[in-house]
């Protein structure tokens, strides 16, 4: 992630595309990675190394490169997940409490 000035470049702001080539030493297999999850990586979730290898111009090295970096956004997401699942229900708890009160008050 440098640039051609050898000046680094924040990540965060690179397309999947580009990530993916960094990660692969290759476009035309970034290319087609992309095309594999129609430009979004989560639709990965569930694949095998095997589906992955099988993505044209991706061999099993930079399959294992692709499943590593999905394993790697999973665990970090992963925390977040529960968080969120966590206020959902918390909010579902409140809205039927709301409700209940409303009831109350109208009898």
């Amino acid at each position: 992630m440098w640039s051609s000035k050898r000046r680094p470049h924040d990540p965060s702001a690179e397309s999947f595309e580009t990530l993916f080539e960094t990660v692969l030493a290759s476009p035309r297999a970034a290319r087609s990675v992309m095309q594999e999850c129609d430009g979004d990586p989560s639709n990965f979730d569930g694949y095998s190394l095997r589906q992955l290898s099988g993505i044209p111009h991706v061999g099993d090295a930079s399959a294992a490169r692709v499943a590593a970096v999905l394993a790697i956004h999973a665990k970090m997401a992963a925390p977040l997940v529960a968080e969120i699942e966590r206020l959902q229900a918390e909010v579902e708890r409140l809205q039927a409490e709301l409700k209940a009160a409303q009831k109350q008050q109208a009898a």
